[in-house]
Order: C-alpha cells, then sequence, then structure tokens
C-alpha cells in the first residue's frame, strides 16, 4: 500500500483555517496539497490595508499568549510578533485614568465555568443546550454581570469582530474568550505582527510550497468510484475538475450552503451535524471533511 503522505489533498479556503490546516500537513510530511480560494488573495477575513504606510487590520488584530501555533507560522512565515505597548484609557476630559479591568474574583469566577465547559468537552462537541443562549443571558446566569457589564470585556468582544454579547452565543464566547486571552488582555502582553496579519498568511502560502488556486469559485464537493476506489471531486460551474483528490476539507464559510443546487458549496453534511449537535447551528460553526478510504490513523480525531 502507498504511503498515506503520497495522498492527495485539497483544501477548500485559504484563511486562516485552511492555511492552518495546510500547515499541519506539510509539519506531518504530507506533500501533494492543493488549495482553493474563491478570492484573489490568501488570508480570508484576515485582511490587511495599508494606509499611508502603516497597515491596518480588518479582521485578525493581534496575538495573545496561547496562541502558540499562531506564532510559529508567524515565525516560519518571517513575520515575528513585537509586543504592543500598555493601552491608554481616557476620561471624558481626556485625563489617563486606569484601565476598567474586571476585579480578580470575576476573572477567576469566569476562568472556572470556563475549564468546567471545556472538561465537559463542550469545545469540540457542544450538546449542552445552556452554551446556545446568548453570551449576556449566560455570563449573568453565572454571576458574572461584571463581565457583561464590563467595557474592556464587552466592547472588546465587539471591536475583536467576535460580535456583541448579546447576539453571539456562549458556546462561540467560551471558544473565543479563552483563558490566554483573558490573561494577556489584564497583563498587558498583547503582541502584533508589524508587516501585517495578511502579509503573514500570503508568506506562509509561499513558503508551504503547496499549489494555491487562488480565484477559484467552486460549487460542490461529491465523493464518486473512480478505477474502483472512492476519491473526491470537485465541480467548478457544474463541471468537475480534471483533479480528484484522496481526501477534501472544507475550511470556508457555509453560509447559504445548499444540498440542493444553487450557487455556493453544497454541504451535504450539514443537516446529520445540526442533528448531532442540536441546538447548535453547526453550518455556522464546523467545517466539513469528506473522507474517502487511507486516511491515516493518527488523522482520524
Amino acid at each position: 500500500m502507498s504511503s498515506p503522505f503520497a495522498q492527495r489533498i485539497a483544501i477548500v479556503g485559504a484563511g486562516p483555517s485552511g492555511l492552518s490546516f495546510a500547515w499541519y500537513l506539510s509539519r506531518l510530511g504530507f506533500r501533494d496539497v492543493d488549495i482553493y480560494d474563491a478570492a484573489d488573495a490568501v488570508g480570508g477575513q484576515s485582511q490587511t490595508r495599508d494606509i499611508d504606510g502603516i497597515p491596518i487590520e480588518l479582521g485578525t488584530c493581534y496575538l495573545a499568549d496561547g496562541y502558540i501555533i499562531a506564532r510559529e507560522m508567524a515565525a516560519a512565515a518571517g513575520t515575528p510578533p513585537e509586543r504592543l505597548p500598555p493601552a491608554t484609557f481616557l476620561d471624558a476630559n481626556g485625563r489617563p485614568v486606569a484601565p476598567p479591568m474586571p476585579s480578580l474574583g470575576t476573572t477567576a469566577r469566569y476562568l472556572w465555568h470556563w475549564f468546567a465547559w471545556y472538561l465537559r468537552g463542550q469545545l469540540t462537541r457542544p450538546t449542552d443546550p445552556q452554551y446556545a443562549a446568548t453570551f449576556d443571558v449566560w455570563l449573568r446566569s453565572k454571576g458574572l454581570g461584571a463581565l457583561a457589564d464590563s467595557m474592556v470585556f464587552a466592547d472588546g468582544c465587539t471591536a475583536q469582530l467576535y460580535g456583541p454579547l448579546n447576539r453571539i452565543t456562549a458556546q462561540n464566547g467560551l471558544s473565543w474568550v479563552r483563558p490566554s486571552l483573558l490573561i494577556t488582555g489584564r497583563f498587558e502582553h498583547t503582541a502584533h505582527l508589524p508587516a501585517g496579519f495578511q502579509t503573514m498568511w500570503r508568506r506562509l502560502a509561499t513558503h508551504l510550497g503547496y499549489r494555491v488556486l487562488a480565484g477559484s469559485a467552486l460549487d460542490e464537493v461529491r465523493p464518486v468510484l473512480h478505477e474502483g476506489r472512492q476519491v473526491v471531486e470537485l465541480l467548478r460551474d457544474g463541471q468537475p475538475l480534471a483533479q480528484r483528490y484522496d481526501h477534501v476539507v472544507v475550511a470556508a464559510p457555509l453560509d447559504g450552503a445548499s444540498a440542493n443546487g444553487g450557487r455556493g458549496l453544497r454541504h451535504p453534511l450539514s443537516a446529520m451535524l445540526r442533528d448531532e449537535f442540536a441546538p447548535f447551528d453547526a453550518s455556522d460553526v464546523y467545517s466539513a471533511i469528506w473522507q474517502a478510504d487511507q486516511w491515516p490513523l493518527f488523522a482520524q480525531s
């Protein structure tokens, strides 16, 4: 049997999710990988605009202490992070004031509930309905109203594009506001990429040495039988591409995905995922893997 590392893999989406997955594949030794994206440039929603020579982030903003893998990718791309100076808060008269941080007791209570959520396996398999409540409602139900009312915490979630606390679920909020993020903000260890995050993703895509096919909007992913074995093919404008794959990883937004035609990538697994992870809308939370055969045992989790 041929080596699993010789298998042909496609990644749909050249944003942080797809390129991070490609990074893992490269470190494991996979060589034959294609990366598709409908946009003309990599980076997905992690976009940077240059204004008067200064990179302005429109998606990803900074790195917390716990972003170890992101820091490794930035180093590999030749865009090392730099620590930001402490933030300055001003009162209504423009005078500097102490940062309005939540108390240590409130922070400790949040961390206790976070680890309870994590240890119950809710990070990867959310099944408890309490975490489908909006984040602000969930925080108040746990006696953490001070966080819901905190300018640093609440406005910080919105500013980082996670969304207002009354619009995102507790599941999403807990997934994003992890201990490292909370502690990084408290002790002002925040870092950024002087070259800009989109520069990092672009350089990382080149560093990986995989084929990146930008401007490739796809319609469908489907398993087919080819020469007696099951493979996966991609369709564009209703026509299958010449290249077939052993595995296809979808790391792109699934908004508007449909199993019965129409524009946008079809997602036949979404109904199954919604049933398994009810009451969560899996099409908003998960990407999917279409796999054929011989997927390495170490990757099955």
